[in-house]
């Protein structure tokens, strides 16, 4: 179990040494001295120490509770305070940097654990306050993102296939064989496209719930089932998508993997150049080299390329930057950086105007 460290901020030298040897003796690791605010705020920056025992009275430009300040607003460490001073004024000053303890001296052995105990666990509490509070927000985010999809990318085309159905329905004899295979046509394609908004809705929630085990995955294989996959719109953009003859090894779900490059090749089809020209490839890292056990995965479009505006705005819920070409929901990117974080990879995207656009994602080595 790794010991506690504790930073001491004391002036007076003879109560430092006799704090040290109740910590010692406590089972507590004192990781430095500190005499001063200002050493003690470099100290801290140094050794992150897991609390912080802070005297009031402090000698130069900083006291005990201005030095508490700085490390609330710049460290993430609890302070208590030891002092021989209970006046109002005092309590009202330490009180205000929202101390985790506060001693009055003399105290006894059992008090100062007592007390470092209690600091110790109410910032463990906070700290997964923290983490709750920002996680209620994602999700927050992405209930309103949902709601947006409901309310907008199914209602268009459920409005359009009760257009269809009207179609039908207004016709006095039977519907003439043409008008039938339109409708036919309209209703089906539409329904496809409302099936796919769900499916990607469904794949963006189990991402965020799903644990999954990483295993070696056949890269070559999975770029072959996310081309299948989109063959249809390869087939009618008359796509032309160049590969490297390898494909280095590396740790992930293959179904998960599969769906960052149908998601990344479909988006460079929709918004590469007419015709589009893709090329996939891989490196080790964005200078060639091997970058925290992750290697780079890439593919490149001969678009009209992206400003930072619109590079911003990518992989977030529901971006589409153009509208003329696709009419697409703007999850795909939303997922691949779900998913590509999940397997402990990270997403980019480097575009200059007129130059094309490169997306790549980095997974473990395997």
């Amino acid at each position: 179990m790794t010991e506690t460290k504790v930073l001491i901020v004391e002036d007076e030298r003879i109560v430092a040494l006799d704090l040290q040897y109740q910590l010692r003796r406590l089972g507590y690791a004192v990781s430095d001295v500190a005499s001063s605010g200002e050493e003690a705020l470099r100290m801290a920056e140094e050794v992150q120490p897991d609390v912080v025992l802070m005297d009031i009275r402090l000698k130069g430009a900083l006291d005990g509770v201005e030095t508490a300040e700085e490390l609330r607003d710049h460290s993430d460490v609890p302070v208590v305070f030891l002092t021989a001073y209970a006046d109002d004024r005092t309590l009202e000053r330490a009180k205000a940097t929202e101390p985790f303890g506060y001693l009055l001296k003399p105290f006894e052995e059992r008090e100062l654990q007592v007390a470092i105990e209690i600091a110790l666990y109410r910032h463990s509490m906070e700290q997964q306050l923290r983490e709750y509070a920002a996680e209620l927000e994602t999700r927050n985010r992405e209930l309103d993102a949902y709601a947006h999809t409901v309310a907008h990318d199914l209602k268009h085309p459920l409005s359009l296939v009760v257009g269809y159905a009207d179609v039908l329905l207004a016709e006095e004899d039977t519907p003439s064989q043409e008008v039938l295979q339109i409708c036919a046509r309209g209703i089906a394609q539409t329904a496809r496209k409302m099936s796919n908004v769900i499916d990607e809705l469904l794949l963006l929630a189990e991402v965020r719930k799903a644990d999954v085990t990483m295993e070696p995955v056949d890269m070559a294989s999975v770029i072959g089932a996310a081309q299948k996959r989109l063959r249809p719109t390869i087939e009618q953009h008359q796509a032309e998508i160049s590969l490297p003859d390898t494909w280095p090894t590396v740790l992930g779900h293959g179904p998960w993997i599969e769906q960052v490059w149908v998601n990344y090749l479909s988006n460079a089809i929709k918004y590469g150049g007419e015709p589009p020209r893709i090329e996939l490839g891989t490196d080790a890292g964005p200078d060639g080299d091997l970058t925290n056990g992750h290697v780079r995965f890439w593919v490149r479009d001969n678009g009209p390329g992206l400003t930072k505006e619109e590079q911003e705005q990518l992989f977030t819920p529901f971006t589409r930057l153009d509208d003329r070409r696709t009419e697409g929901h703007g999850l795909g990117l939303s997922i691949a950086r779900r998913i590509v974080e999940k397997l402990d990879g990270e997403v980019g995207v480097e575009s200059n105007r007129g130059e094309g656009t490169t997306f790549h994602f980095t997974l473990k080595t395997g």
